[in-house]
C-alpha cells in the first residue's frame, strides 16, 4: 500500500510539473478595454518562447521553464514588460497607446517591407482561397449591437438603456454552411438563426455582411465603398509600408508590416497592419480601417489557418462598426461581429446542379434550434450581459408582438398589408387618374396561412368620375419556389392607358405619377396565362399570353376625317427576358431579392 501511495504522489507531481508552466491571458487597450488581436508576447526574453494573441486578444503558452517575466508589443502601442509570479492563469496585459504618430524612418537602401509585399503580390493566386477549385465550410456568427461606451444616461432620451437592465441593444447569432466552386458558383445556407426579441426571425447575420471573405481582392468592399487593397498590383505606388517587427514561428518567420496611403494620393485607401508568414508569403493576420475617418468608423480583422500543409484559409473574421452620431450626436451605436470558420473541406467534387439560384438561403427550421444545439455550437460561452440580453429582449418581444410586426413589415415591403389569412394589395386600394378621378377599391389575396403553393385573389374598384366598376380575379401556383417557377391564370375587366398595351411599366399603381397623368384609356376584358421562371442561374423569364377585347373610352381621333374604332379584339404573346450576369440573389425577410451585380 505504501508503494502505491508513493506512486500516486509521483504521478500527481509529474502532472503538476508538466502543467504548472501553462500561461494564458488576454491583451487589451488600457483605455477602451478593447481586445488587441495579434499582439506579440515573449517570455523570459527568449525568442524561442513566444506567443501571439488571437483575434480576440487571448494568448496561451505551455512553457518548458519557469516564467519570471514577459514582454508584450503591438503596433501603435508602447512595449511593456511584466514581472511574473504564480498563478499564470487569466493574466491581463494592458497596453498603452503611443501618444503621437511614429516618426517616419528613412531607410538607407531598399525598403525590406516593400520587398516582402512584392512577394505577397506574386503569390496571391496560390494563397487566395477563392482561386481553389472548390471548398465547403461552416461558420458560427455572432453580432452584438450596443450604445457607445462614452454615452451617458442623459443622452439616452428614450430610456432604452434602463429597460435593458445591463443587456445589449441587440444580439444575433447564426450558423451557416457555404459551398463554393470556381469561378463564381457560391451559395450560403443559414442552418440556424437566433435574434434577441424574435421567436421566428426571417433574417440572419452572415460572415460577409460587412467585410469580404478574404483579403485578396484588388479592391476591398466595405459599406459599399471600394478601397484599394495594399497588396493589389498597383498598391506599391500608392501605399507606404514599414516593417515593424519580425517574429519567429518554428521554421517560419512572421513579418509585421504597417501600411497607409502615401501623401497627396487621391484614392480610397486603408491603413492597418499585415502579418505575413514566410511560408508561401501569405497573409496570416490582417487589421485594416479606412484611412479617412468619417461619421461611420469601421475596423476589420482577419485570421488565417494553414490546412493540409499547403492551403491558407480564413479562420476567423471580426469587425467593429461605430455609428458616431446615430441615433444622436451625443449617443452613438456600435456593432461588433465575430465569425468562426470550421469544418473546412477543400477541392471537393461539387456538382453545379447542387447550387441553387440564390447565393444565400434560410433553412425552414433555422429558427427552431434548441438551447442544446446552440451550447454545442458556440465557440465561446455567452457572457452574463449576453444572457441577460436574450432574457430581457425575448420577454419584451413576446409582450410587444415583435414577430407580428416583422411579418407586417415584410409584406409592406412588397406593398401588401397582412390581415390574418389574407393580404390587402395596397397598389389597388386607391388609384387616381384624370379619367376616373378617384378609384376606390382594394385587392385581396390569400397568404401562406391558407395555402403554401397557391395564391387566390382579385381586386375591385369603382371610379367616382366615370361611374363604372373594374374588377379582376386570378390564381397562381408556385410549387416549391425552385427556380422561381410559377404559373397563373387571370381574368380582368379593367382600364389600360391608350398605347400602353403590354407595357407593364404603365400598369395602374398607387403613387405612380404616370397613373395620375393618364386621361385616355381603353376598357379591356382580358383573359391571361402567365409563366415565370429562372434558367441558367442569371436569366429570368416572364411569359404572358392574352386574349383581349378592347373598347376605347375617348372620343377624339388623331384626324377628324378618320373614324375611331369602336371595339376590337386581339391575341398576343409577350416575352420579357432579364439577364443579370453574376447577380447575387438573397433569401431573407420572407422574400427573395437581387443583391446587385457589377455587370450591366
Amino acid at each position: 500500500m505504501t508503494r502505491y501511495f508513493i506512486l500516486c504522489l509521483l504521478l500527481l507531481s509529474f502532472v503538476r510539473s508538466n502543467g504548472q508552466n501553462v500561461v494564458h491571458g488576454k491583451v487589451f487597450d488600457i483605455d477602451t478595454k478593447e481586445p488587441l488581436a495579434f499582439a506579440n508576447i515573449v517570455f523570459n526574453d527568449d525568442p524561442q518562447m513566444q506567443a501571439t494573441s488571437d483575434i480576440d486578444g487571448n494568448f496561451l503558452c505551455n512553457a518548458k521553464k519557469e516564467i519570471n517575466k514577459l514582454s508584450c508589443s503591438f503596433v501603435g502601442y508602447e512595449k511593456r514588460v511584466f514581472q511574473m509570479s504564480r498563478p499564470y492563469e487569466n493574466i491581463s496585459l494592458a497596453l498603452v497607446p503611443l501618444g503621437s504618430m511614429i516618426e517616419e524612418v528613412i531607410v538607407d537602401g531598399p525598403n525590406p517591407a516593400r520587398r516582402i509585399i512584392r512577394k505577397v503580390i506574386d503569390n496571391k493566386k496560390i494563397n487566395n482561397p477563392e482561386y481553389l477549385s472548390s471548398f465547403k465550410y461552416k461558420t458560427y456568427n455572432k453580432t452584438v449591437y450596443d450604445f457607445k461606451a462614452n454615452g451617458t444616461e442623459k443622452d439616452d432620451s428614450l430610456k432604452i438603456r434602463r429597460s435593458l437592465k445591463g443587456g445589449h441593444l441587440l444580439l444575433m447569432e447564426s450558423v451557416t454552411e457555404r459551398k463554393f466552386s470556381k469561378p463564381d458558383l457560391s451559395t450560403e445556407t443559414v442552418l440556424a438563426t437566433r435574434v434577441s426579441g424574435f421567436k421566428n426571425p426571417s433574417f440572419a447575420a452572415l460572415a460577409t455582411d460587412i467585410q469580404p471573405f478574404s483579403f485578396y481582392q484588388d479592391n476591398i468592399r466595405l459599406l459599399n465603398i471600394y478601397y484599394l487593397n495594399p497588396i493589389s498590383n498597383g498598391s506599391l505606388k500608392k501605399y507606404r509600408y514599414r516593417l515593424e517587427e519580425t517574429i519567429l514561428k518554428g521554421k517560419d518567420t512572421v513579418f509585421v508590416i504597417s501600411f497607409e496611403p502615401l501623401r497627396n494620393k487621391n484614392f480610397d485607401g486603408l491603413k492597418g497592419v499585415l502579418y505575413i508568414n514566410s511560408n508561401q508569403y501569405a497573409i496570416q493576420n490582417v487589421i485594416a480601417v479606412p484611412a479617412e475617418k468619417g461619421k461611420i468608423s469601421l475596423k476589420i480583422q482577419q485570421q488565417y489557418q494553414f490546412l493540409e500543409g499547403k492551403y491558407w484559409f480564413p479562420e476567423q473574421l471580426n469587425y467593429s462598426l461605430i455609428l458616431e452620431e446615430y441615433p444622436s450626436k451625443k449617443l452613438g451605436v456600435t456593432a461588433n461581429g465575430k465569425s468562426y470558420i470550421t469544418n473546412v473541406e477543400i477541392n471537393l467534387p461539387l456538382n453545379r446542379k447542387t447550387f441553387p439560384a440564390e447565393s444565400a438561403t434560410i433553412a425552414k427550421d433555422a429558427s427552431k434550434k434548441d438551447s442544446l444545439f446552440w451550447n454545442n455550437t458556440r465557440r465561446e460561452k455567452l457572457s452574463v450581459s449576453e444572457i441577460e440580453t436574450y432574457h430581457i429582449l425575448d420577454s419584451i418581444g413576446v409582450k410587444n408582438h415583435y414577430d407580428r410586426y416583422l411579418a407586417t413589415l415584410e409584406k409592406l415591403a412588397v406593398n401588401k398589408l397582412p390581415i390574418s389569412f389574407i393580404d390587402i394589395d395596397l397598389q389597388k386600394t386607391l388609384l387616381v387618374n384624370q379619367y376616373e378621378g378617384i378609384r376606390l377599391g382594394t385587392g385581396i389575396y390569400t397568404n401562406n396561412k391558407v395555402f403554401q403553393d397557391f395564391t387566390l385573389g382579385g381586386f375591385f374598384g369603382y371610379g367616382i368620375k366615370d361611374e363604372k366598376w373594374k374588377y379582376g380575379v386570378e390564381v397562381q401556383y408556385h410549387p416549391g419556389r425552385k427556380n422561381d417557377f410559377s404559373i397563373g391564370i387571370r381574368h380582368q375587366n379593367n382600364l389600360v392607358e391608350m398605347g400602353a398595351a403590354g407595357m407593364r411599366l404603365y400598369d395602374l399603381k398607387l403613387l405612380n405619377f404616370r397613373t395620375f397623368m393618364g386621361y385616355r384609356f381603353d376598357q379591356v376584358t382580358q383573359n391571361s396565362i402567365i409563366f415565370q421562371f429562372r434558367t441558367l442561374k442569371y436569366f429570368s423569364w416572364h411569359i404572358l399570353m392574352n386574349q383581349t377585347a378592347v373598347v376605347p373610352r375617348y372620343n377624339e381621333g388623331y384626324q377628324s376625317n378618320v373614324p375611331i374604332l369602336q371595339k376590337y379584339n386581339y391575341t398576343d404573346l409577350s416575352i420579357y427576358l432579364r439577364f443579370a450576369f453574376r447577380e447575387k440573389r438573397v433569401q431573407s425577410f420572407g422574400t427573395t431579392f437581387g443583391a446587385g451585380t457589377k455587370y450591366p
